[in-house]
């Protein structure tokens, strides 16, 4: 009933099947060699952090800018179109 569960990575590994693990991947080559720079090269980290910190500010303030121009344009149509009592 659960044979899908019960040993098909065995199932594929003798039937001589490539097996592809995370370490020999070009990725994961990719990452060590990115982790090894960052390791090294200490100066890296606060212009990571610079950049980071300037997109979430500018993100910010662009959220803020525009929720305030939309407030003012909702009190100015209401100014200029006033209800009747």
């Amino acid at each position: 009933m659960f044979g899908f569960f019960n040993g098909s990575k065995s199932a594929n590994l003798t039937k001589g099947g490539a097996h592809l693990t995370f370490g020999s991947s070009r990725i994961s080559q990719t990452m060590s060699r990115a982790s090894l720079i960052l390791k090294k090269q200490l100066w890296i980290w606060p212009i990571i952090a610079v950049m980071l910190l300037a997109t979430v500010g500018f993100g910010v303030r662009s959220a803020i800018s525009r929720t305030l121009s939309e407030n003012l344009q909702s009190q100015l149509q209401t100014l200029n179109h006033p209800t009747s009592c």
